[in-house]
């Protein structure tokens, strides 16, 4: 995210150390986003904090008189807690103020936005999946970045793929939304699909060309051209 001169950068995973960062600033493509002559910097340089975070909801939300907001309730998956907080925090005072406090009051009338938010998360949890699998597969991910260069020349409100990307990592959207914006547009799945199946032929090209460059060096060795 950028603040005026600084930026800062967020990795969200597993077991992320200080090589994965750096292979992550070093990779071509973040490398475009910064100046020419920049470079990634040392450990004296530049704040580095491994804080955890809450990917789901706790078991119990709320209980005769209390209530739990935000992660120690329920919390957008790889989100801060801040929306969640606000949303239920919403919820508690308004069941609160209209309906009271019991266990069973706050059954009807807040357990529906932290099952709301819980519910978010499960096809939120599928998108990353499926996004996982396009990060890891490169004629995948060859189409994810030519599709997002494509839509750099249309007019913004038309860039799909750029918009679902943002909004998967700055948590503008609920997943529900993303999910049902890219399905209705057949216009962006067609242009995906077209995008994927070049990206698999180019690399079907490639690996026929590897092929056939073995196949003539194993020829070469068998003719006894080389020693």
């Amino acid at each position: 995210m950028p603040k005026g001169a600084v930026v800062t950068v967020c990795l969200i995973g597993d077991k992320i150390n200080k090589a994965i960062v750096d292979r992550f600033l070093d990779h071509p493509e973040v490398r475009k986003c910064f100046p020419a002559a920049w470079k990634p910097p040392n450990d004296k340089t530049f704040c580095l904090c491994a804080p955890r975070v809450s990917l789901g909801s706790s078991s119990i939300q709320f209980g005769d008189h209390i209530v739990f907001t935000g992660d120690c309730g329920v919390t957008r998956l790889y989100k801060d807690g801040i929306g969640s907080a606000y949303r239920t925090a919403r919820a508690c005072a308004t069941t609160l103020v209209f309906w009271g406090y019991s266990k069973d009051v706050l059954a009807r009338h807040f357990q529906p936005v932290c099952d709301a938010i819980a519910t978010d998360n499960r096809l939120g949890g599928r998108i990353f999946r499926l996004f996982e699998l396009f990060r890891t597969t490169r004629f995948l991910n060859r189409a994810v970045l030519s599709v997002t260069q494509w839509e750099q020349e249309i007019p913004a409100d038309q860039r799909l793929m750029s918009m679902t990307l943002w909004d998967m990592f700055s948590g503008t959207a609920s997943y529900r939304s993303i999910f049902k914006r890219l399905l209705l547009s057949p216009k962006f799945l067609i242009r995906f699909a077209l995008e994927i199946l070049i990206a698999l032929l180019g690399e079907m090209f490639l690996a026929c060309q590897l092929f056939w460059r073995r196949i003539r060096r194993s020829k070469f060795l068998s003719d006894g051209c080389v020693t």
